[in-house]
């Protein structure tokens, strides 16, 4: 078949040289997923996922050792065997399997072009734009779509200044409805879905002071962000303590605390829509991924156990050499592996299996009102446009209220 003799030509070369060592190394990595627990969420209210509020806590069990903080070594997501095959045999590993000999063959591809592609992120994303749309055309066509076999990716259509071909390489924008969720959820668009399964949320360094006043009401307030903890730092006095006060915002957009709660109520409306749309994704972890021009967070859900993981670590894009920025290609590897989930992650049963894991309680919080996710599906036409809403003295003292505190 086209695949397999395609992927052949691979062997032996630079490419699967590459990819050996970089699987070698993520089958080592110290790199973890923190276990999330709800503490409060608007999710009954039916809002934009510009309103949502989460409070999130890590699960931590009874004894409260470090290792029971809830991580979760990354690399326990997927099929580990698989890819310590690919390590010692090459592209020979999957000669005998059509999914995993296209997976394969698509990020050899992506490293033999990943000089171009980083090239073209750069270029596209760098050009003179109030919106994130220069930086979502750049990144889902030249990054998450050039990481899946069949480039399958869809932009928010209704986007600001979205244009039709792709600046770069003049290949034509695949745009159209994005909307996830409807009246009685949370509800938006997703700037990117890959494959019409994962979304990605694209946040621009600066897009505080762009997205509108619902993106910016807690302005008065000082700037709170969201920080990973890793086994080295000192564990919180509660079980609820997970962020840490910064005064700079503009460390890492990622970590604002506005953008980790969209992104995670985007990650549970677009799960739910997934796996009732496609009942084979009933027992997977669906990824939604958050991204900046310079970094990317992983978040998964899986909505029929209930149980929510975000990657601990930002997975930086670039590595900076002396002469040029060449997209990480540990990162790129990475993304790889969760954007063909359905092929290297492990189901939820067999995660349980292996490590402690509590559910999210998003299914207990919702209560009667879960069942308007359970029969959420992708594209509902209810969302098709964000609506804004006024920024009251109210709003300010809740947001106030709902920050985390010493």
């Amino acid at each position: 078949m086209e695949v397999f003799h395609k992927i052949n030509a691979f062997k032996d070369s630079e490419e699967e040289r590459l990819l050996k060592k970089v699987l070698k190394n993520i089958i080592e990595s110290d790199k973890s997923v923190i276990n999330l627990v709800i503490d409060s969420c608007n999710g009954k209210r039916g809002c934009t996922f510009s309103e949502a509020s989460v409070e999130l806590a890590p699960y931590v069990h009874e004894d409260f050792y470090a290792d029971d903080f809830g991580l979760i070594p990354m690399k326990l997501l997927f099929k580990l065997c698989i890819l310590e095959d690919f390590v010692g045999k090459g592209v020979d590993s999957a000669m005998d399997d059509k999914e995993r000999a296209a997976a394969y063959l698509t990020i050899m591809e992506f490293i033999q072009e990943r000089r171009m592609h980083g090239k073209a992120i750069k270029e596209i994303s760098q050009t003179s734009d109030e919106t994130s749309t220069s930086l979502t055309v750049a990144l889902a066509q030249h990054l998450f779509s050039q990481l899946i076999p069949n480039k399958n990716y869809l932009v928010d259509g209704m986007a600001e200044k979205l244009p039709e071909k792709c600046p770069h390489c003049q290949a034509n924008i695949e745009a159209g409805n994005t909307s996830l969720g409807s009246a009685f959820t949370w509800h938006g668009r997703a700037e990117v879905l890959v494959n019409e399964t994962m979304a990605v949320r694209i946040v621009k360094e600066d897009s505080s002071q762009n997205e509108g006043t619902d993106e910016n009401f807690g302005e008065d307030l000082d700037p709170e962000v969201k920080k990973r903890r890793s086994e080295t730092e000192e564990l919180p006095d509660t079980k609820t303590e997970i962020c840490l006060e910064c005064g700079d915002a503009n460390k890492n957009v990622l970590l604002d605390l506005h953008t980790i709660d969209k992104v995670v109520a985007e990650a549970i409306t677009n799960s739910f829509a997934q796996v009732n749309t496609k009942k084979s994704l009933d027992d997977l972890f669906i990824p939604t991924f958050s991204c900046s021009s310079d970094c990317v967070s992983v978040f998964l859900y899986h909505p029929t156990k209930d149980i929510l993981l975000e990657s601990t670590d930002l997975l930086n894009l670039w590595n900076v050499t002396f002469t040029e920025n060449l997209l990480s290609l540990h990162t790129v590897v990475w993304l790889w592996l969760f954007l063909n989930f359905t092929t290297f992650m492990v189901s939820g049963t067999q995660l349980e299996e292996n490590v402690k894991l509590d559910k999210s309680k998003f299914h207990e919080y919702m209560k009667d009102r879960l069942k308007f996710y359970q029969n959420l599906e992708t594209g509902m036409p209810f969302c098709v446009k964000e609506a804004q809403r006024p920024v009251s003295e109210d709003l300010k003292l809740y947001c106030y209220i709902r920050q985390p505190r010493e």
